[in-house]
């Protein structure tokens, strides 16, 4: 009965997730629910709690569709108006996610912002690694800024 219960608990989560606004093509949905999927599956034949898969699944959520930064993934999994899971929990859940992920994270959010506003890259930088920003770690937004695509905003006029 629990093991239903998560895996509603998760289905329900992906779709509010989902239906937040996140722009994503079907190739990548497919591969983010499978990478959440294979991270619960390989959870589950271990000795990890419920505390832990529940934990995992809601960070995986949040890296994979809303791109947050390991410190917003833990604020959110351990706000009490939020997920309210334990900090043990969550900092084991957190532990599971590569390095990777958080540097791609970060490019992530550091292209949405190159996108949708005329922000210099010091600007993304700052924004990156700001507490009141998105919270990334300083080599994180580095290895963001330094990914981004060049683009040129001069326009040549005779």
């Amino acid at each position: 009965m629990k093991k239903f219960m998560t895996i509603g608990a998760t289905v329900i989560c992906a779709v509010v997730l989902t239906g937040c606004g996140a722009k994503q093509t079907k190739q990548t949905k497919a591969k983010s629910a499978a990478q959440q999927s294979s991270l619960i599956a390989a959870s589950k034949h271990s000795t990890d709690t419920n505390a832990q898969r529940t934990a995992l699944s809601e960070a995986s959520l949040y890296s994979d569709q809303m791109h947050m930064s390991e410190s917003q993934i833990y604020s959110k999994l351990t706000s009490k108006k939020q997920d309210n899971l334990s900090a043990s929990a969550s900092k084991w859940a957190l532990s599971k996610l590569s390095k990777k992920t958080w540097d791609q994270n970060a490019l992530k959010k550091a292209q949405a912002y190159k996108k949708e506003t005329k922000l210099t890259k010091q600007d993304i930088f700052n924004q990156l690694i700001s507490p009141a920003g998105d919270a990334f770690k300083p080599a994180q937004a580095q290895y963001a800024v330094n990914h981004l695509k060049v683009t040129t905003d001069i326009k040549y006029t005779k």
